[in-house]
């Protein structure tokens, strides 16, 4: 997965530097699992892209627009009664797990000052977003975990919140498979200790963009081109973007060529029958049996 322990540290470090000091203006839920939240600050507005996709989970700044929905969600009508108006005090990641938390500091309903997190869980099929409040009870998450689909963690309002299990037992290091060949061919490590990150897209001879990080990805061969960007999240923005877009274009024209391909078939089977029907009424067994007529 190109979105690792690494990657999500950088991301957090970046976030930090971003947002903390903003304000939450507004939140927006385009996709079942994706949320956006717009934060206002001195260096102006960003606007923060959580996906709880299987495919596609991440938490970054985007400059992406997507549609919303006529009537939002009641995830977003929550974050929307707790986080308007919260100012963004920390930003952590939780170990080097893939887990990035926003601490906001909101107004309850009595006017008091009040902690409320963000916790974005990326984690494949199991990638989550949820809102907890100071004590860490969980207020919402846009998906219901119960004991019918985990029993080893429900993830439910009103449960306390408690981290996953360590993702990487066997890499403490938080390396990927990506980063993993990588750190084979060339000193990585010593590069992202020391912060040095060159957030990478690498893309293949058809120009799709097939892995991404944040540091320089030198693994692949000939026939794939790399682009490097100042900021983790332009990267990962424009690698999730550019598939989405390479997706789309694909979906439409395989609908496009579909109806054709249908069409033409039905046209030769009406030429086959009606050179059949010729052949036939001409008596011609010679050709019936080359143009394998009945």
């Amino acid at each position: 997965m190109s979105y690792d322990g690494i990657v999500t540290r950088c991301v957090a470090e970046e976030l930090r530097g971003s947002l903390i000091g903003g304000k939450v203006d507004k939140v927006h839920q385009p996709e079942r699992n994706t949320i956006i939240v717009a934060f206002r600050t001195p260096a102006g507005t960003h606007r923060l892209l959580c996906s709880a996709n299987s495919g596609d989970a991440r938490c970054h700044i985007t400059q992406q627009a997507k549609e919303n929905p006529a009537a939002p969600p009641m995830f977003c009508m929550l974050l929307r009664k707790h986080l308007t108006g919260g100012r963004v005090t920390a930003v952590t990641q939780h170990n080097l797990d893939r887990v990035i938390t926003i601490d906001m500091d909101c107004y309850s309903e009595l006017g008091d000052i009040v902690t409320k997190s963000l916790i974005v869980e990326i984690m494949g099929k199991h990638s989550n977003i949820m809102l907890t409040d100071d004590t860490r009870k969980i207020l919402g998450c846009v998906k219901h975990v119960d004991i019918t689909t985990s029993t080893l963690r429900q993830i439910l309002p009103g449960l306390i919140y408690e981290p996953p299990p360590p993702q990487d037992r066997l890499n403490p290091h938080g390396f990927g498979p990506l980063l993993e060949r990588e750190a084979e061919l060339r000193d990585t490590i010593t590069s992202i200790s020391n912060r040095e990150y060159t957030p990478t897209v690498v893309f293949d001879d058809k120009n799709k963009p097939v892995a991404f990080s944040c540091v320089d990805i030198t693994q692949y061969g000939t026939g794939f081109t790399r682009k490097h960007y100042d900021s983790i999240s332009e990267c990962v923005d424009d690698f999730f973007t550019l598939r989405e877009t390479t997706a789309k274009l694909t979906q439409t024209a395989q609908s496009l060529s579909r109806p054709v391909l249908n069409n033409l078939e039905r046209v030769n089977k009406k030429l086959k029958i009606h050179r059949c029907s010729k052949l036939n009424s001409r008596g011609d067994d010679t050709h019936r049996k080359k143009h394998s007529c009945c």
